[in-house]
């Protein structure tokens, strides 16, 4: 969990957005994507890199599918989220870059700036008929109990308040996974209703923008 003062202090590389350019994966504090992966030359969305005091939130890259494999094959990491073997992740890789493409907005690896370690994943999320423009973090269990994912929750929050005009964000949490709710209301969201998306039971919880804006100084 971090403080108000870290949170305005979140440092963004880049923009949101479409530039036919090479795109620069944004270097912050010796932090960027690590290898000149396909992908990162050709991109079109400038997707941006932001910092916090303890994470960095970069472009997904192809040279994450080994670490994201060993996060999600993981059976109590999957309890709610599901389990992925090396080909469905990379499938899922490959879906959460597209986001960026289709939505302008998507999800970031998360890395420890300290270590250098990729931890997991956050950011946002949206397909049509979605209930909003979700807020999402997967942590790996290595790392569960150190505050990651309400930190790098925050920063995608705030980066998505500045840079989309939406008047809300949602977090849809499996309906039992206790960790995850006590992440969502950790942020200041607040419970909505219960739904079935994807064939999962969910609930949906919200916050607005002038919430949002109250809770860290936005």
């Amino acid at each position: 969990m971090v403080s108000r003062s870290s949170i305005s202090r979140i440092h963004v590389v880049g923009g949101a957005g479409r530039d036919d350019q090479h795109i620069s994966s944004g270097a912050v504090d010796g932090h960027s994507c690590p290898h000149p992966c396909v992908f990162c030359r050709w991109r079109r969305v400038n997707i941006p890199t932001l910092t916090t005091g303890r994470l960095v939130l970069r472009p997904i890259c192809r040279e994450d599918l080994d670490a994201s494999t060993a996060i999600w094959s993981d059976a109590e990491f999957g309890r709610y989220v599901g389990n992925h073997d090396r080909h469905s992740m990379w499938h899922n890789l490959a879906a959460n870059i597209g986001a960026w493409e289709l939505e302008g907005a998507g999800s970031w690896s998360v890395v420890e700036r300290a270590a250098g370690a990729l931890v997991g994943r956050a950011g946002l999320w949206y397909e049509p008929g979605w209930p909003g423009i979700e807020l999402v973090w997967f942590i790996g269990r290595p790392w569960w109990g150190r505050g990651y994912a309400p930190e790098a929750a925050r920063a995608s929050g705030t980066w998505a308040f500045a840079n989309h005009g939406v008047n809300r964000l949602v977090a849809i949490p499996h309906r039992d996974n206790q960790q995850s709710i006590r992440v969502a209301e950790k942020l200041g969201m607040t419970f909505e209703r219960y739904e079935t998306l994807h064939e999962t039971d969910s609930a949906i919880y919200t916050i607005t923008r002038a919430e949002w804006e109250a809770r860290t100084g936005g």
